[in-house]
């Protein structure tokens, strides 16, 4: 009988051992039934502890097949966390901060906490969330995690999005740009992202943490990818739509096949789409090449509602009359749904 745990999720199988990661066990059945055994859920070595782990526990369970035979399994300890942790990922000029704000906010509003963390070093995502200045950087934890830092307070680094009710968010700072060297330096390279957000400060606290990552599929974006559950892929509704799509979708079926076997990708968001022949052509071809992938929600290009939240560091659903608002709240509802499936 072979096990694994996978949100959401009652099929269990159990992965095998590579060589960024810790072994996870199969369990027989054992003649004297004495020996107790733990499972290790596909976290790096590195992270296998207590400390800041895991937020549900089950401890010693057993399995048998029927009421009165031998048990099957036997001190099975099982580690869940709580978070769901989303990569918004695609080519330049897709939206993807346009779409990881909006959709953060649009979470925040129907009830969830939300941490939005920006990975790209222009900063845009940042300066969509609030006008106050920040200190402490996405870099500098990174720096901090990758030292192997074990003091690490994310309150200095975790501000609040002050117009947008349940978000919070980590700036993205100037050093962002040597962080592959940082990174690449560390024994965890493939795990910096994961170790930081992954941590219990974190998972305690929030439903949805977003990343809002640059176009490259560095080193940075792999930490990125290893940390998360889900990619959402949006693209532009243009003649270059799908020009970063199988880039993307090749690199995440590298992480699944290595590091990060759980990873999905999530859906693939139409951004900016206009009733121009074009855009309904592409709709119709992005449907028919990638089928149920591709959300059902289609964001309208209105760019004089998205200079709105730029200047007033307020999401689309928590400004009046924005007419992207129903938009946002619809395809947050569709993650939501999607994620719970």
């Amino acid at each position: 009988m072979l096990f694994r745990s996978e949100k959401k999720s009652s099929e269990y199988k159990s992965y095998k051992k590579d060589e960024n990661l810790s072994e996870c066990k199969s369990y027989k059945k054992d003649e004297d039934l004495n020996e107790r055994k733990s499972l290790n859920l596909g976290f790096p070595t590195s992270y296998n502890n207590e400390k800041n782990m895991s937020v549900v526990n089950v401890k010693d369970v057993w399995f048998r097949y029927e009421k009165m035979s031998r048990d099957i399994i036997k001190g099975l300890n099982l580690h869940i966390n709580k978070g769901e942790i989303f990569s918004v990922i695609g080519g330049n000029g897709t939206g993807k901060t346009t779409t990881t704000f909006n959709l953060g906010c649009a979470l925040g509003k129907l009830g969830k906490k939300v941490l939005l963390i920006d990975l790209d070093k222009q900063g845009n995502l940042t300066s969509y969330c609030s006008e106050s200045a920040v200190k402490k950087t996405i870099a500098d934890l990174i720096y901090s995690s990758a030292s192997c830092d074990t003091s690490i307070d994310y309150a200095e680094y975790i501000k609040n999005s002050e117009k947008n009710p349940n978000v919070d968010y980590i700036s993205a700072g100037r050093m962002l740009g040597s962080a592959n060297s940082v990174i690449a330096s560390s024994a965890n390279c493939n795990y910096i992202l994961k170790l930081m957000l992954r941590d219990k400060a974190l998972t305690d606290t929030y439903d949805y943490i977003l990343i809002d990552n640059r176009p490259d599929l560095d080193l940075l974006a792999q930490n990125a990818l290893n940390a998360s559950d889900f990619v959402i892929i949006p693209i532009d509704a243009g003649i270059f739509a799908f020009d970063a799509i199988d880039l993307i979708t090749e690199k995440v079926n590298a992480i699944r096949a290595t590091t990060n076997p759980g990873l999905k990708i999530l859906g693939i968001l139409e951004n900016r789409s206009n009733i121009t022949t074009t855009s309904k052509e592409i709709d119709v071809a992005c449907r028919k090449i990638y089928g149920n992938t591709v959300f059902d929600t289609v964001i309208p290009a209105r760019p004089e509602q998205v200079n709105k939240t730029v200047k007033s560091y307020a999401g689309c659903v928590n400004l009046t009359g924005n007419t992207l608002a129903e938009k946002y709240t619809e395809f947050a509802e569709e993650v939501m749904e999607r994620v719970n499936r």
